[in-house]
């Protein structure tokens, strides 16, 4: 993973990688964090280290890792509300959780950015496949107000939060 994202995140860089020793990957996270914390980076980082066949290190140029950082793996997407729109809508939940049933060889991360911004109906639509994963499914929330995630989906997370990245720190590394 990335020194110039997880430098700030040690603890939760440290859990990915005796999960990833262990192969006990959860089937949901929750990135809680003020913006700016690197919440999107961190779960791109994390994808990085799975589907990597190098070291995943900074600077890594193989196939799968170039594919994340251009945002278009297969195994890997990033929702969001559409452009225009302040929440996620049903539509866009429907398809993560049709997504999640397909290419079952394979591993599948929906990365749902302003998971706080889902609509009442799109949390609800989303519930039933975090209440039963695939196997090959894993699901990163990434929200700024926890207080407006719902505990149904709370509870059936594994929770990070992320601080802030220091300017400083984050240049000093990328140096």
């Amino acid at each position: 993973m990335s020194t110039q994202t997880l430098a700030s995140h040690e603890h939760a860089r440290e859990y990915f990688r005796r999960a990833r020793e262990k192969s006990r990957l959860s089937h949901a996270y929750l990135l809680v964090g003020a913006p700016g914390s690197g919440k999107i980076r961190f779960s791109l980082d994390v994808c990085r280290s799975l589907f990597c066949v190098d070291s995943a290190g900074p600077g890594c140029d193989c196939a799968q890792c170039r594919s994340i950082e251009n945002g278009n793996h297969a195994g890997v997407t990033v929702y969001g509300p559409l452009e225009g729109k302040q929440v996620i809508d049903i539509d866009t939940i429907r398809e993560v959780c049709e997504r999640s049933h397909y290419r079952r060889d394979h591993t599948f991360i929906a990365i749902i950015e302003g998971a706080e911004r889902m609509s009442i109906p799109a949390m609800n639509a989303l519930l039933k496949t975090l209440e039963e994963p695939p196997d090959h499914v894993i699901f990163v929330f990434a929200t700024t107000e926890i207080r407006k995630v719902p505990v149904t989906v709370l509870s059936r997370c594994q929770r990070f939060d992320l601080r802030r990245i220091d300017p400083v720190s984050y240049t000093h590394l990328r140096a």
